[in-house]
């Protein structure tokens, strides 16, 4: 995914003032492709289930109770829009650990244009 602008801005959550680096998609096929994945219960359910940790696919198919084929075409969809990761290491997707690529999103209906603001999670697992 080719993120357009990042900056560094300051980001307030209740009452506390602190700075977090955010990226700015502005490409309108990267746009679509978050709304896309946001708006399919599926995708959206496996997003959720990998929100607080990595998940293996096998536990990802039975927190989301989803048919195998279902999920697995899901997850690379997920993967190849760029809001699913994996670790590095096997090959296999069974033995891979999934997690959202992002911390947080947010999105910003302006007057012609839908940008989304998103906080990527650290690389590590």
């Amino acid at each position: 995914m080719s993120l357009t602008k990042i900056e560094d801005r300051p980001m307030y959550f209740g009452s506390e003032n602190y700075s977090q680096e955010w990226i700015t998609i502005e490409e309108s096929d990267k746009v679509k492709t978050i709304l896309d994945s946001y708006g399919d219960e599926q995708k959206r359910s496996i997003i959720y289930a990998v929100a607080t940790k990595p998940l293996t696919f096998p536990e990802i198919v039975k927190a989301c109770k989803m048919p195998l084929a279902t999920c697995h075409r899901k997850i690379y969809s997920l993967m190849e829009g760029g809001l699913l990761v994996s670790e590095d290491g096997y090959s296999r997707i069974r033995s891979k650990r999934f997690r959202n690529a992002f911390k947080e999103i947010r999105i910003n209906v302006k007057k012609d244009a839908i940008i989304v603001d998103a906080r990527p999670r650290q690389t590590n697992f």
